[in-house]
């Protein structure tokens, strides 16, 4: 095991939603351990990350050895690992009972260094420190991980070679390495430069009359309306045909079109 002092800043704590913390895939980067790591250590099986379960939910057996890193991560060896490890590393089938004390110690030996490579992988996986020192705890003794989810690995769905204990805070530091990097947004254009390109309907008030609903509905082809307004007159332009005038403008006519000429600056 690495022998360098244990750090407690080894990830940001931080508060995540409950549910942000499910809707991480553990189950994949679990896998992406599993592989690598049987890839270097065993000669043909590969060993694949059993089902995430919530803690309350995974036997804890007394057989179990705990190594655990600060109270992020715990790694859980039962006493019939060493053996299936072992054998796995020599492709060779190695007896798993009844075992002589001596015989336990060589295998123990076989699988020290297979064992720290998990450890050095899982702490990098979860954003702690790789060269931190993993606390080996007394066999039967629950490690002290805070509010984990539990998983295991194995070799076949009912067969874990080693349970694996993770903190909702190095959860938390999974999420953090996932999200996209940060863009610094560019800077904001100004007001006017934001409303300069919006488009706006112009028009101008030739006059108003008033009508009675009744004097509205008698109205017939021929008839004439009189306006409050002479049409030597300047009108009134209007934006989008609301509010007060912004402007007044003279009449006149080109080649069949009407002309609107302004006497004045746009909101002056």
């Amino acid at each position: 095991m690495p022998v360098r002092g244990a750090t407690s800043k080894s990830i940001a704590r931080a508060w995540l939603p409950d549910a942000a913390i499910r809707a991480l895939d553990i189950d994949a980067a679990l896998a992406d351990i599993s592989r690598a790591w049987s890839r270097k250590w065993f000669a043909r099986h590969v060993v694949r990350p059993l089902e995430t379960q919530a803690v309350g939910a995974v036997p804890l057996s007394d057989e179990i050895e705990w190594l655990q890193l600060d109270r992020d991560v715990a790694i859980g060896v039962p006493s019939t690992a060493n053996a299936i490890l072992a054998g796995l590393m020599l492709d060779l089938e190695v007896p798993r009972e009844p075992l002589t004390s001596a015989d336990n110690r060589l295998l123990a030996g076989i699988t020290q260094a297979c064992i720290d490579d998990l450890c050095r992988r899982m702490a990098e996986t979860f954003r702690l420190d790789a060269g931190a020192r993993w606390i080996k705890g007394d066999r039967g003794a629950v490690a002290a991980v805070e509010a984990p989810m539990s998983c295991a690995l194995g070799v076949e769905a009912h067969l874990p070679l080693v349970r694996i204990l993770v903190a909702n805070d190095a959860l938390v530091g999974l999420a953090k390495a996932a999200l996209p990097p940060f863009v610094p947004a560019s800077h904001l254009s100004s007001l006017a430069q934001g409303l300069a390109a919006q488009c706006v309907a112009v028009t101008a008030q030739i006059g108003r009359c008033k009508l009675t609903l009744a004097e509205f509905a008698e109205l017939g082809i021929g008839d004439v309306l009189v306006f409050d307004h002479s049409i030597d007159s300047p009108l009134d332009l209007l934006v989008n045909g609301r509010g007060a005038p912004i402007a007044q403008c003279a009449i006149g006519e080109t080649d069949g079109r009407v002309d609107l000429t302004l006497l004045d600056t746009i909101g002056g």
